[in-house]
């Protein structure tokens, strides 16, 4: 027998986001969760969209604290005899 599709998300999912992720983050994104819920998910999309967040602001928070800034790839350049190349063929 299945339920009928309730109104409201998932109370725990949406308490647990609400405490997990930063203060400036958690209101918009629990907003368009909530909204995507209503409008026809289903409960299992909404919790693995909620811990998917949370896995996330983990993630971030772990990589901010550890310092890493990402650096973009160097150019890479030929060179002749030490020289940057000139582009033209010989």
């Amino acid at each position: 027998m299945t339920t009928p599709h309730s109104l409201e998300p998932p109370r725990l999912a949406t308490w647990l986001l609400e405490r997990s992720l930063p203060a400036g983050k958690n209101a918009p994104l629990a907003g368009d969760l909530i909204e995507g819920f209503k409008q026809g998910r289903s409960s299992s999309w909404y919790w693995r969209q909620v811990l998917w967040a949370i896995g996330m602001g983990f993630v971030n928070q772990w990589v901010s604290s550890v310092g890493y800034k990402h650096q973009p790839p160097a150019t890479v350049s030929a060179t002749v005899d030490g020289k940057p190349a000139s582009g033209k063929c010989l």
